[in-house]
């Protein structure tokens, strides 16, 4: 059977966001003196300082954009929202302490309709539904804020609730973060294993090469983390060791997906189950289970549909399949010796086609092991090549 390890997840450089808003009174372009405004600046600020400070940080870009809500008409909102850009400029600068970035950018984006149209979705007023039928019908601003204004019994409902929200600058900061290097995880697996997440963990035991260490590692981010991929991998290093019933506890451990359910049907095929093997393969979808249901076809002797099926799947047994199809010419181009079981297949395939050179390079990687040497003492296969 065949089947695949799950990827760590880890991505050593990833990209984070994070912004913050100063508001405005109606009509004015000066930033609000409330607590709110106060307490987003220090917290932003502190947010900042940290980020400046920390070398795994850095800023690639800042953008501060300035709104107004939809009324007063367009040409006046753009105004005024062109004011509130520049005064939440002399913000960032009170903020940001000097910190550089790649880019800054300053957008004036006017009447935030979409805003707008957000808040009063989120909103509790009772006739919003009807309001945004009016959004939906016109897209002329004018025509918009003008239509809204005519559902006069709404409309004070909306400049108390819905308005306040979006008088305001926006301040978004973007940084690259770049997280550990292997080196770095290994030496910090052996005195502060703690500190380290889950993808940590898991990219930690992908790396390992002492197969102890690397079990370890799987077993720790499965119990500490309740991890899917590490109970799913640590079934996968069962199956190599030909441990199924071990794979089968760890898989019921795992959430169901379709490389669970794959290896589910790698067991029953190793327990002759095959009926049971080809439902759990033909419920995954992946391409794995494609591969196993043409070892199934292969098993029931069903072999030019296994050929049709594993044609350019890279399957361990696409060139099996088409020896026993006949299709020699095929089985040679798709031979490879990266084990010693690949290998004896593609002598198989080249003393058909009566390549002796084939033959011989084929059966010095094969013969590494002894089964296979053993064997290829005795096939008839290579008889005429001794």
């Amino acid at each position: 059977g065949e089947y695949s390890y799950k990827a760590d997840g880890y991505q050593r450089v990833t990209q984070v966001s994070a912004e913050t808003s100063v508001m405005f009174d109606v009509n004015s372009s000066t930033v609000r003196n409330s607590g709110v405004n106060r307490n987003a600046v220090a917290t932003y600020k502190s947010y900042l300082s940290d980020l400046k400070a920390d070398e795994r940080y850095k800023v690639t870009g800042t953008q501060i954009m300035a709104y107004a809500s939809p009324e007063g008409g367009q040409e006046y909102n753009a105004e005024l929202s062109d004011k509130r850009a520049g005064a939440a400029v002399g913000t960032w600068k009170e903020m940001s302490s000097g910190m550089s970035a790649d880019s800054l950018s300053v957008l004036s984006i006017g009447q935030d309709w979409e805003g707008f149209k957000e808040a009063l979705e989120n909103s509790d007023l009772e006739e919003k539904d009807l309001i945004l039928r009016v959004l939906s019908m016109y897209s002329d601003p004018a025509v918009r804020e003008a239509e809204i204004k005519n559902l006069s019994f709404i409309y004070e409902d909306l400049k108390t609730e819905v308005f306040p929200s979006l008088r305001r600058a926006t301040f978004v900061v973007n940084a690259e973060h770049t997280g550990y290097s292997d080196e770095e995880l290994l030496e910090l697996a052996e005195k502060h294993l703690g500190m380290l997440s889950e993808t940590e963990v898991l990219r930690l035991a992908g790396i390992e090469e002492d197969l102890a260490l690397k079990e370890f590692y799987y077993r720790y981010a499965a119990q500490r983390y309740l991890s899917d991929v590490g109970n799913y991998n640590l079934a996968m290093m069962a199956l190599d060791r030909n441990s199924n019933d071990i794979a089968q506890v760890y898989l019921q451990q795992a959430s169901e997906d379709g490389d669970v359910l794959n290896a589910k049907g790698v067991i029953e095929l190793r327990k002759g189950n095959n009926e049971e093997a080809r439902k759990y393969f033909l419920r995954s979808g992946t391409e794995d289970s494609k591969k196993n249901l043409g070892t199934l076809l292969i098993l029931e002797g069903r072999y030019h549909e296994a050929a049709q099926l594993l044609e350019g799947s890279g399957s361990a047994n696409e060139t099996l399949a088409y020896i026993l199809d006949g299709q020699i010419d095929k089985a040679v181009s798709t031979a490879r010796c990266e084990t010693p079981r690949d290998a004896y297949i593609a002598a198989i395939a080249y003393a058909r086609l009566g390549d002796a050179e084939g033959v011989k390079s084929a059966l010095a990687v094969a013969c590494q092991e002894e089964e296979w040497a053993e064997k290829a003492q005795k096939d008839v296969e290579f008889v005429d090549f001794r």
